[in-house]
């Protein structure tokens, strides 16, 4: 089995990307799933944006000890580690910028550590495309 995981995009402009990534465990966990594809993000014109930045975000995780925040890179570069109930804002410092180290994709992807078969998270992120 999988766990049950969900994106509700909820703006996708020009500049702008919020989406809501919900997670039901089964106790199996994620390991670096993209949750953000740099590649999707094309705008009327067919055209990518520049490089991701994470603005800000809000979350609620039970039943995983953690859930890691990361831009794909040949070895990922770690953004953010959650845990709990809480919320951040990056805008007053230009936001999380992909460090874009050795094979950087500028996908951004969750792990998610095998945690209680009743764990959950939902997170609301906030990116902007340069």
């Amino acid at each position: 089995m999988a766990d049950a995981v969900k994106t509700h995009v909820l703006l996708n402009t020009g500049d702008s990307y919020i989406a809501i990534f919900t997670n039901i465990s089964d106790g199996s966990g994620e390991n670096a799933v993209v949750k953000v594809d740099h590649s999707a993000l094309t705008d009327l014109t067919g055209r990518l944006p520049g490089r991701l930045r994470i603005m800000g975000l809000e979350w609620a995780i039970q039943g995983f000890p953690y859930v890691k925040i990361a831009f794909d890179a040949t070895t990922d570069d770690t953004a953010l580690v959650l845990a709990g109930n809480g919320e951040m804002c990056f805008d007053k410092l230009g936001g999380i910028k992909n460090p874009a180290t050795t094979g950087y994709t500028d996908d951004i992807v969750f792990t998610a550590p095998a945690g209680a078969g009743t764990g959950s998270y939902t997170i609301l992120l906030r990116v902007a495309k340069n």
